[in-house]
């Protein structure tokens, strides 16, 4: 090696024998575009930890509304307002829980069949069957949006079971 080449070597690094640009300092855009990059990724863990907190966070959420649900509901015996707020905490939290499909325009028995298409989940969380479980959304439906018309038929406590094994099999 010349000794012009060793005596600038770190920050004028050539290669040996021509007469090429240096590498070393980088040009002012390739610092930018490397600022650029780190920013990129730094944003891209950001929103990936932001969105895997998201969805950590609802089934707790859940649970903490289903309690107050319960409370109010021992409290004022109200069977339309307990299948109202039900009704409303499955809704949002299935929105929490699927927010890539379009869960919000479902009713009826397409709505139904979300509900309990998870038989596996819904039968370990401890609701006894698709069928009944089936059954119990329905009647919660039925009681939420045309008011207690059957009288012995409500099931106030098998709607708060289905509704907490629902939140625990989805969590």
């Amino acid at each position: 090696m010349s000794d012009a080449t060793t005596k600038s070597w770190p920050w004028r690094a050539r290669r040996a024998g021509t007469n090429s640009d240096p590498i070393w300092p980088l040009a002012p855009g390739a610092w930018l575009l490397g600022g650029v990059l780190l920013l990129l990724l730094v944003a891209a863990v950001f929103l990936v930890r932001a969105r895997r907190r998201r969805e950590r966070a609802w089934p707790e959420a859940a649970a903490e509304e289903l309690a107050c649900i319960e409370a109010r509901f021992e409290v004022q015996h109200d069977v339309v307002a307990l299948a109202t707020a039900l009704s409303s905490l499955l809704r949002r939290s299935m929105l929490a829980r699927f927010p890539e499909e379009k869960v919000a325009a479902l009713y009826g028995d397409a709505w139904f069949e979300l509900l309990c298409r998870d038989e596996s989940a819904a039968e370990a969380a401890g609701s006894v069957s698709v069928r009944q479980s089936t059954r119990v959304v329905r009647e919660l439906s039925e009681t939420a949006y045309a008011g207690a018309g059957r009288g012995d038929a409500v099931r106030p406590d098998e709607w708060i079971a289905f509704v907490r094994s629902w939140i625990g099999a989805a969590a």
